[in-house]
């Protein structure tokens, strides 16, 4: 335990936060950032930032919870703010300003091949061999779709990734509950919402709002918190990622 306490007091974990950004098969990622895409039935699930390229590809939408925006677009579009410069890899961060985003309608489609009558009046021919499968297949003649692209030539033009009109509609909601571990042991940082008779409300960084139950901790550190202070939280959930047991609650003022 002694181990345990002096680990958890040593610098703060907040620091651990927004440390920089990912470059991931096209796109620039915070690293720290929790990411989450509705599934067919419009619940959303948590992806791990490996898999935000993939699932895109794939003709999902993803949800940065944390910075409260779109990556993909429903209605289609790329957010260009995660868009990568051509080339760039690792954890450098990069430039977005070669990428097109490009709204038009089918008008044809020939195995990975996209003729698309753009809204400016362009016909351009869509090389869409680095789109995903089911993207290709389920495009339909005039219906709208957005490409991003940063490989265009006169009118022809490599597409990176599809998405399709009929898709607008989907927004964000707030994420399920999801199951745990309650073995592990975890550290959350976060700012307090509000306190009432043992029990803490925490805005995680992430976005998730906590119930954390202060049973276990100093009842002088329960006393000390106060709303809009940033705090780490270390102890297990219970039930799901939503709900903590609190063993330690470290306030940032005093990670000094």
């Amino acid at each position: 335990m002694a181990a345990l306490l002096a680990a958890f007091i040593a610098p703060s974990v907040a620091s651990a936060f927004h440390n920089g950004e990912q470059v991931i098969d096209g796109f620039r990622l915070p690293q720290n950032h929790r990411f989450e895409s509705p599934d067919a039935k419009g619940k959303y699930e948590v992806v791990d930032i490996n898999q935000v390229p993939t699932l895109i590809r794939q003709g999902r939408f993803v949800f940065d919870r944390t910075a409260n925006t779109w990556i993909a677009k429903p209605g289609g579009g790329m957010n260009t703010t995660y868009l990568a410069a051509p080339g760039s890899s690792g954890t450098a961060a990069a430039s977005n300003q070669n990428w097109q985003n490009i709204h038009g309608r089918v008008q044809n489609v020939n195995g990975s091949t996209l003729t698309l009558r753009a809204d400016d009046g362009r016909n351009l021919t869509v090389d869409m061999s680095k789109v995903g499968a089911e993207i290709q297949k389920n495009l339909q003649q005039g219906e709208g779709v957005t490409v991003a692209a940063y490989q265009i030539s006169g009118n022809n033009v490599r597409a990176e990734f599809i998405q399709k009109d009929s898709s607008a509609g989907v927004q964000p909601s707030a994420s399920p509950a999801q199951p745990v571990d309650d073995k592990n042991w975890q550290r959350i940082h976060g700012k307090v919402s509000s306190v009432n008779a043992g029990r803490l409300m925490l805005k995680a960084d992430d976005g998730r709002d906590l119930t954390v139950d202060m049973k276990d901790v100093n009842p002088e550190v329960q006393k000390a918190l106060t709303p809009g202070e940033g705090v780490t939280v270390a102890g297990f959930y219970r039930g799901d990622d939503k709900n903590v047991a609190a063993r330690f609650i470290q306030k940032d003022s005093s990670a000094k």
